[in-house]
């Protein structure tokens, strides 16, 4: 995770309150997570607007706009990851999330792609918290909005997207790392209840090998 907080542009300011009811009527929210926004969430802000009038830039295809949601946890809540997903999944265009607790914030967003059904939400990833008033980074410069909407992305993400990839490749490659994360640790407990030898010289080098593929995907550049 890294510190990631943006200045966002008075020109985009929205500063519109949003009631949870809206997010009740327009998503598929059952009982269960109806009560993690009751319990977890004070209030959802439509913070700013980013956009080719607010921001004076080029939109080519997808996104059109990009939403920015400030969301303030009640007091010694946190904000559930369903919850945000929820919100994120009745809005057509991408959001970055300002989770605000007490005194600390922090940015969080799931890579959201338009798909043949409608909108496609990703994996959630989330910046540190950052406590007080800090100095916000300037918004990264880019000649289109998909080009700037990657660029609020890849500071969330857990890996460094190589040059060249997509989002979506980057995902599937985070996916990937994830599955062998799974089976490194799977392993790793085979070798050590395994008694037979030549049982143990195999999960052995199953296990250099599976290594080696966690370190390819995980490396700064493209091998």
């Amino acid at each position: 995770m890294t510190l990631v907080l943006w200045k966002w542009p008075e020109s985009a300011r929205v500063g519109k309150t949003v009631p949870k009811s809206k997010f009740y009527e327009k998503g598929k929210v059952d009982n269960r997570l109806k009560d993690a926004f009751v319990s977890e969430v004070e209030q959802i802000e439509w913070a700013y607007k980013l956009s080719p009038q607010t921001l004076k830039i080029v939109a080519e295809g997808e996104p059109t706009e990009i939403q920015v949601f400030r969301v303030t946890a009640k007091t010694g809540q946190e904000v559930s990851a369903g919850v945000l997903k929820a919100i994120d999944s009745t809005v057509q265009t991408p959001i970055i999330f300002e989770e605000a607790r007490e005194e600390e914030v922090r940015t969080r967003a799931a890579y959201k792609e338009q798909g043949p059904k409608g909108p496609k939400v990703g994996v959630l990833w989330e910046g540190d918290w950052v406590t007080g008033d800090p100095a916000r980074g300037r918004l990264p410069q880019a000649l289109d909005l998909a080009g700037l909407y990657s660029q609020l992305i890849d500071p969330l993400l857990p890996l460094h997207r190589w040059p060249g990839e997509s989002m979506s490749d980057v995902q599937d490659r985070i996916d990937r790392v994830r599955a062998l994360d799974r089976e490194l640790k799977m392993l790793e407990r085979k070798l050590a209840r395994e008694p037979q030898l030549n049982r143990k010289l195999d999960i052995r080098r199953e296990l250099i090998q599976r290594t080696a593929e966690h370190e390819a995907l995980t490396s700064p550049v493209s091998k």
